[in-house]
């Protein structure tokens, strides 16, 4: 099973401003949309907050996936969300047993906020990271050293005009999770003693 990040910033790396997205990219929307598809989405009280106040749907916030909300202040799940986690360990473990309870699903996508995906980092095996053709000044930044830092670039492509999407690849956590595939695997024909 994998674990990606999906987030759109722009040119100046704004992520947000005033707890909504500035800009309207309906091209991006759709990537989104369709990269995330059957998975388990990962986001912070805020972020969840955004997507509730522009989806208004009580059932489910973004349809097609099931949404865990990553917060030491909320006692219970709010609307159109399956749970809530305190921790980002803990909403791994629980999307990982909503994906084994649920064919459809997939992967887990965390889709933020930044201290979000900061605390991910270490988790997060491929980064979507697109950046939208705008100037917008915000009030939430997006640290892009942090990704470059720890991941590989790959590549990238235009989705639109209004978008450019770079794609990086954590390749110390997939080996890692290979290796241990690997040798899970052969403890089940040769057990360690």
């Amino acid at each position: 099973m994998t674990i990606d990040c999906v987030i759109a910033i722009n040119k100046l790396n704004g992520f947000a401003k005033d707890g909504d997205i500035p800009w309207n990219c309906k091209e991006d929307l759709k990537w989104f949309k369709d990269v995330t598809a059957n998975s388990v989405c990962l986001m912070g009280r805020k972020t969840y907050e955004s997507l509730y106040k522009r989806s208004k749907n009580d059932i489910d916030i973004l349809p097609g996936r099931k949404s865990i909300v990553i917060s030491k202040s909320l006692d219970k799940p709010p609307p159109g969300v399956v749970s809530v986690a305190e921790s980002i360990e803990d909403g791994i473990k629980e999307g990982y047993q909503l994906i084994k309870q649920n064919p459809t699903l997939r992967k887990i996508s965390i889709i933020g906020g930044c201290e979000t995906i900061y605390q991910s980092l270490d988790y997060i095996d491929t980064f979507y990271l697109s950046v939208i053709n705008d100037m917008t000044i915000c009030d939430t930044y997006f640290d892009v050293y942090k990704v470059v830092d720890k991941f590989q670039f790959v590549t990238s492509f235009p989705l639109s005009d209004c978008a450019t999407l770079f794609l990086f690849k954590n390749y110390f956590t997939s080996k890692i999770k290979m290796q241990k595939k690997f040798f899970d695997s052969v403890q089940l024909y040769y057990p360690l003693k």
